[in-house]
């Protein structure tokens, strides 16, 4: 029970950040899109440059 709480409560923020990108996206934010992109690399576990230059194969088995 407890796992699946913290899985949806990971899954929660990680669609809250997705959240704030959009809306500073709308409001023509595009630096604080970027801070905001940039933290929700951190919340899977990375900085941009894994995602940026490992292969999608590889980066599909980091998330698995």
């Amino acid at each position: 029970m407890i796992e699946k709480d913290y899985i949806m409560r990971l899954i929660q923020t990680f669609f809250d950040a997705i959240n704030r990108i959009v809306n500073s996206i709308d409001n023509e934010d595009i630096e604080g899109a970027k801070i905001q992109l940039n933290n929700l690399y951190g919340l899977l576990g990375n900085k941009e440059d894994y995602f940026l230059n490992t292969k999608y194969e590889e980066v599909i088995e980091f998330l698995n």
